[in-house]
């Protein structure tokens, strides 16, 4: 079981105490609404990269999670954090195209900002943490 810890006494048993894992999901349902209902659907390429980008930010947040190894976590931050700037980009695009308003662009890049910089503390933390010793089984004589 993977657990890292979130302040002095909190410690994530699974995926979904992550307040960085909570906004990449928040982001990703937020766009996935916007491309669901808007103009954006008639741009078939545009809309599947849009929806892309979206979704692979929980997901690599969820798939470094799964690696039980603070570096290996660290480095999918990384792409997520990628993936949503990548995001960002399409979505200044989607208003500029007017497919969307700028008023339902704006929440998400404000979410964005946040996992942005939650994910960038939590990489710091775990490059600079010691990997757990998951061999605690004791040599046989």
């Amino acid at each position: 079981m993977a657990w890292i810890v979130l302040g002095v006494l909190d410690v994530a048993r699974k995926l979904e105490d992550l307040v960085v894992w909570q906004l990449a999901s928040e982001v990703a349902k937020r766009v996935l609404e916007i491309s669901a209902a808007n103009a954006i659907r008639r741009e078939y390429k545009f809309c599947s990269q849009l929806e892309s980008a979206a979704r692979s930010v929980p997901a690599n947040v969820a798939e470094g999670f799964g690696r039980f190894k603070p570096r290996d976590f660290a480095r999918f931050l990384r792409y997520a954090r990628g993936s949503a700037a990548e995001l960002e980009v399409y979505l200044d695009e989607a208003v500029a195209r007017h497919w969307i308003d700028d008023s339902e662009a704006a929440p998400i890049r404000l979410l964005i900002r946040r996992f942005s910089a939650c994910s960038a503390r939590l990489t710091r933390y775990l490059e600079s943490a010691e990997p757990p010793n998951l061999d605690t089984r004791t040599p046989e004589p």
